[in-house]
């Protein structure tokens, strides 16, 4: 959030294409904005795009002064709090901490604690200093008449910023006195936002759906019952509100080939082709058994034969994570050695397509854990979708997860 006032102006998306939270932009008509790119940045306002994702032609409240406004940086930087951020003459949209030969300022980082997973800094903005009430023009000579300065939003709130200096020419004429811009927010992003953007940073930026998403804890417990279904042979499902608030408790029940599965309701149709489209399933959970030999925690797993997964697979480790893909006939399994409390506390768990590769995310870290191509004998339907599922295997004791949060992303026209 914003802790102090923030000017912004309303823009219209003219770039042709969606515009995420946090990218850089600059004034390239009247009342439309384009992705801003150092040193084109000096020929419009440049600002930030401090709301959602905003679609070709969308409205957008773009940022222009404020602290803690985050702003969308390129990739493999290493940010500091009280460094300088400067307009990117790389990456269109993006920021940057390393000086470009035209360097256009943004201001200083504050913040540098969502960089790793979302590649986003928290930003105190200086873009201009204090002006009167509204905008005042661009000031020109020696050259074509200045640009007239924008109006100011109506309302109350904080003092409109002071325009840029335009470029040199003949003295053109004062803007238009706005009124009072009023005070903007930003926008503060959940867990079903940070999760899309995290995707579209690290796998494709076509991700823009989320087809089923659900947070079990709270007020909520009671009204998610529509949205999902189980299967489940000798398990038990059952609520409960004593953990994050409340979560989905899962059994296996014991004995041979006992198992327990949680599947959105319109996967089949919503992902028809899992080895070709965008998609990616992400589940929040917490081990209360303790695993064994015969224990199965797949995420994605599509309940057939030909299927991915992303878990705990007890016949390779009982305390490492393990993914892959089961063509019908064989498994191709990676096994990551890492220490992990898997039946101690809560973890995320992504499994993401972009069409060709397959991704293994654990607790967000934007580093996957997997990376693979897709199998050719991979199932060209997917069957049945199941975001989670676990087995107790042959003659296994019970297995009991806790659900706290599972969604299901995709990229759709």
């Amino acid at each position: 959030m914003s802790t102090t006032p923030s000017n912004y102006i309303p823009l219209v998306n003219g770039t042709g294409t969606l515009v995420v939270h946090g990218e850089v932009v600059r004034v390239s008509a009247t009342n439309t904005f384009v992705r801003a790119l150092s040193p084109g940045a000096l020929t419009g306002l440049v600002g930030v795009n401090g709301g959602g994702s905003i679609g070709a032609g969308g409205n957008a409240n773009i940022f222009t002064s404020g602290a803690q406004v985050d702003v969308l940086l390129e990739t493999g930087l290493t940010p500091v709090a009280g460094q300088t951020v400067y307009v990117s003459a790389t990456v269109a949209g993006r920021g940057t901490n390393v000086a470009p030969g035209t360097a256009v300022t943004l201001g200083t980082i504050e913040s540098v604690s969502q960089y790793a997973a979302l590649k986003i800094v928290q930003v105190a903005l200086a873009l201009g200093t204090g002006g009167g009430t509204g905008a005042q023009g661009f000031q020109g000579s020696t050259g074509a008449q200045g640009v007239q300065g924008f109006q100011g939003v109506a309302g109350s709130g904080a003092q409109g910023a002071q325009g840029f200096q335009g470029v040199q020419g003949f003295q053109g004429s004062q803007g238009t006195q706005g009124s009072q811009g009023s005070s903007g927010t930003q926008v503060s992003l959940d867990w079903r936002e940070n999760l899309v953007a995290f995707l579209q940073v690290n796998v494709s930026p076509t991700f823009n759906t989320l087809l089923w998403a659900s947070d079990f804890g709270g007020a909520a417990l009671a009204d998610d019952g529509p949205t999902y279904a189980f299967r489940t042979l000798g398990g038990s499902n059952v609520k409960i509100n004593t953990d994050t608030g409340g979560v989905w408790q899962l059994s296996t029940g014991a004995g041979a080939g006992g198992h327990n599965a949680l599947a959105p309701l319109n996967a089949p149709t919503e992902v028809p082709n899992g080895r070709v489209m965008v998609w990616a399933v992400y589940a929040r959970v917490k081990i209360i058994s303790t695993p064994d030999a015969n224990t199965t925690l797949a995420l994605a797993d599509f309940a057939g034969l030909n299927d991915v997964f992303l878990g705990v697979l007890g016949s390779q480790s009982t305390i490492d994570l393990s993914c892959g893909i089961n063509d019908g006939s064989h498994m191709e399994v990676c096994t990551v050695a890492t220490p992990i409390d898997i039946n101690v506390a809560y973890h995320d768990y992504i499994y993401a397509s972009d069409g060709t590769n397959l991704y293994a995310f654990y607790d967000f870290n934007p580093t996957p854990i997997d990376k693979r191509a897709l199998a050719a004998s991979m199932d060209t339907t997917t069957g049945n979708l199941v975001s989670l599922f676990i087995a107790n295997g042959a003659t296994a004791a019970a297995q009991i997860i806790h659900v706290d949060k599972l969604a299901i992303v995709c990229a759709q026209p």
